[in-house]
């Protein structure tokens, strides 16, 4: 909450919102600016801002998130709870000056910042889902690769030749990586340009981390390949692995 005013009104507004009684229900912190306040509700780190400057019409402002509609709708209910009980003393001290006449006040204005295009859409998580799964059945090329390479007859033939089973490996590991990763910028594409899906501002981490997930697709499905020493017994294996490690890696099912 804002509150700059060193008048009994700012006192008593002051004493209000810190009362002992509202800690179970809100958490109170006083800020110096009114902008410092909307950047708190645009983070999500508060629900609602409270001002009170005698200077506006009514007094009072709540400044709220469209995000916790909730929580805003707490704070307006003390807030207003708090108007009602000032309004009351204000016509009681009319009463005691016979003055009779009263005049009603609207105390209590309200402003929504929203933060909708920070909230992740039904698309935006999906598409997360189809980017982690891509990368991880990845496994799964690297898995036939060395099946094919080195278990086959073709593999056999590669073995009896001067070829280094280790630079076998690896260039079968570099092909699958790059594999991996154009698929991954084809999603990217897709999803951002047919889909109107949101993978934030940062899409060279997005790719680094692709990367990185990559390689340890393709070291999964080498393993895979090595252990059951069977393509198909491989591939059997991935299909029960690459759904656990989607969903423990972030994919939302």
């Amino acid at each position: 909450y804002v509150n700059n005013e060193a008048s009994q009104g700012g006192a008593a507004f002051e004493d209000f919102i810190n009362r002992k009684e509202l800690n179970d229900i809100i958490e109170p912190k006083k800020i110096d600016t009114v902008d410092e306040g909307k950047k708190l509700i645009q983070n999500r780190k508060y629900d609602a801002l409270v001002i009170y400057d005698e200077e506006l019409d009514g007094k009072l402002q709540v400044v709220g998130s469209d995000y916790n509609q909730l929580g805003v709708s707490i704070v307006k209910s003390i807030i207003d709870t708090y108007s009602s009980s000032a309004n009351s003393f204000e016509a009681l001290g009319k009463i005691h000056a016979k003055d009779f006449s009263f005049t009603k006040y609207d105390n209590l204005k309200e402003e929504i910042i929203t933060v909708s295009g920070k909230k992740p859409s039904a698309i935006d998580y999906y598409s997360v889902t189809m980017l982690v799964m891509i990368i991880m059945y990845g496994s799964i090329y690297a898995n036939f690769a060395i099946d094919k390479s080195y278990y086959s007859t073709v593999g056999n033939k590669i073995k009896s030749s001067p070829v280094r089973l280790a630079d076998m490996f690896i260039g079968e590991g570099i092909g699958v990586v790059i594999t991996i990763m154009l698929q991954v910028i084809i999603l990217l594409l897709v999803s951002n340009f047919a889909f109107g899906g949101n993978f934030g501002s940062s899409i060279p981490v997005i790719l680094l981390t692709a990367f990185s997930l990559s390689v340890v697709s393709t070291i999964l499905g080498i393993f895979a390949c090595m252990a059951t020493k069977k393509g198909l017994i491989g591939l059997a294996l991935l299909n029960v692995l690459v759904p656990i490690f989607t969903f423990l890696s972030g994919g939302v099912v």
